[in-house]
């Protein structure tokens, strides 16, 4: 990155010029790339991994109930709300231990990302997709409490709840994808576009995922948590390889240089 880092917008030469003065040609606002040091990326590095290893845990109950289908239940699709102990046992661990530290564990991914000097819009954006994703998932942990043990439900709450919440989920997990994806290419990192490959097919997987969660049954408990959980996976793998990639490969960043380029963005940031 060189020294004299142009506006994006028009062009002009920026050197000299400080974090939030204004390109004096075209009046977009610039901004520093100031989280680019070795703390910044070793904090999204380790908050990735952790993140990354809790949605491979979370493939553990679907692969379970693939496997007691095949080993167990002869091929009937049917015999999976067979009451079994350890049928009930593996519900249970997932709904008390995997969820909840696949969600605590995703939620401070993104926010490591979003407490960044990545310019407020973004860092704004980062957030709101983190707190939608964890209230639509509150608000399905409530409604199955309310709905089971409480009172009935009317229909439409219940098809609300059904088809909503995995479709907010997901839009909320593409968005803070496309985020981090935006982040890798501002920094010209070598391996932007393989990752950004990787990264979109993964989109496909959360996708499809969140419809597979409408199917009945096979949909439910094995292919949509598969797709979705496996996709969070290798998206996170991909923050997780960025965030050591770009200490090895900007060696401004690895001596703890902290302040390596300036961007120009357009807006008030």
């Amino acid at each position: 990155m060189s020294p004299h880092e142009t506006c994006e917008k028009c062009g002009f030469d920026l050197h000299g010029r400080a974090a939030g003065e204004r390109c004096p040609e075209c009046g977009t606002q610039i901004v520093v790339l100031g989280w680019l040091n070795a703390t910044s990326l070793g904090e999204i590095e380790r908050s990735a991994r952790r993140a990354k290893w809790a949605s491979l845990a979370m493939l553990a109950l679907p692969l379970f109930f693939l496997g007691w289908i095949v080993l167990v239940a002869g091929f009937e699709p049917s015999a999976i709300f067979d009451a079994s102990a350890a049928l009930r046992a593996a519900e249970a661990f997932a709904i008390v231990v995997l969820l909840p530290m696949q969600v605590v564990f995703q939620a401070a991914a993104i926010e490591a990302v979003a407490r960044q000097q990545i310019g407020l819009r973004c860092g704004r954006r980062l957030r709101i997709a983190n707190t939608v994703r964890i209230v639509a998932l509150l608000v399905a942990a409530a409604a199955v409490i309310v709905g089971e043990g409480i009172a009935d439900l009317p229909d439409w709450a219940i098809y609300l709840v059904y088809f909503g919440v995995p479709l907010v989920m997901g839009a909320s997990d593409l968005e803070a994808i496309q985020k981090c994806i935006n982040l890798s290419d501002e920094v010209g990192w070598e391996d932007a576009a393989e990752e950004e490959l990787i990264t979109k097919l993964a989109w496909v997987a959360i996708l499809v995922g969140a419809v597979g969660l409408l199917v009945p049954i096979i949909g439910w408990f094995i292919v949509g948590p598969l797709l979705w959980f496996g996709g969070l996976a290798l998206c996170f793998r991909a923050m997780e390889r960025f965030g050591r990639g770009a200490r090895t490969l900007l060696p401004a960043a690895a001596a703890g240089d902290g302040v390596l380029a300036a961007r120009a963005e357009g807006g008030s940031a």
